[in-house]
């Protein structure tokens, strides 16, 4: 792993023209040693002890998902010192069904499309967290228009559903659902269309939209030979 970020990017995935560049205090990027999985690994066991300290201890370690082909662990860093700030991880089901399908019958019916889960978001404490969040969030979109993704599929706690009802993801009827590998803690499951996302921010006025369309951010630091490598479809 941790190979150079050589490959040609692909297309901006935005009909909106950008308007301005905007750098950051802290970096987005792909996950590709072990070490970049250690600092993974640590914010997402601290993030996860604030809320739910129970679980937090069981998430020091590596997840055997965290190590499977098919998926990519996205990682914040803070460029001063190199401390994690959040993570993210996402798995296709280029080679096998979601995670999530075993656990919501109605995935079922989006079985023949290319999906990608989103779990494990984490970001640390403090005024920063919002834009963290938001940058991984847009880390994750880019990475699923680049290879064509039809469906985003996430799962959250009560204290988050309503975060993804206002960034307009779709709630999956019939919840909430017991996750298995979320200490059978009830979830709502969301699903959005990717390619609608631009437009929908757009519709709804969400802050999202300019940060996702009209701003470039240098710092989201994409290894595209590696996403391509992990989700192809081909």
């Amino acid at each position: 792993m941790n190979r150079l970020n050589a490959f040609k990017p692909p297309a901006r995935p935005y009909f909106a023209a950008s308007e301005r560049v905007e750098r950051l205090p802290f970096r987005v990027r792909i996950v590709t040693t072990p070490q970049d999985l250690a600092k993974a690994v640590e914010i997402r066991a601290s993030a996860y002890a604030r809320h739910l300290p129970a679980l937090g201890p069981l998430l020091q370690a590596p997840e055997v998902e965290d190590l499977q082909p098919d998926v990519l662990v996205l990682l914040a860093e803070r460029k001063f010192d190199g401390q994690p700030i959040g993570s993210m991880r996402l798995q296709s089901n280029v080679r096998r069904p979601l995670r999530l399908q075993g656990e919501a019958p109605p995935l079922e019916g989006l079985a023949s499309k290319r999906l990608v889960e989103s779990t494990r978001l984490g970001v640390g404490a403090g005024v920063a967290s919002r834009i963290v969040t938001a940058t991984l969030i847009k880390a994750a979109y880019e990475v699923c228009r680049s290879v064509d993704i039809d469906y985003n599929v996430i799962g959250g706690r009560r204290s988050i559903a309503q975060f993804f009802r206002a960034i307009q993801f779709d709630e999956l009827a019939g919840g909430p659902f017991p996750i298995s590998f979320g200490n059978n803690i009830p979830h709502w499951i969301f699903v959005l269309p990717v390619p609608e996302f631009e437009a929908r921010l757009q519709n709804a006025q969400h802050w999202y939209y300019e940060y996702f369309a009209k701003t470039e951010h240098p710092d989201i630091e994409i290894d595209w030979a590696y996403v391509f490598s992990v989700f192809n479809y081909d």
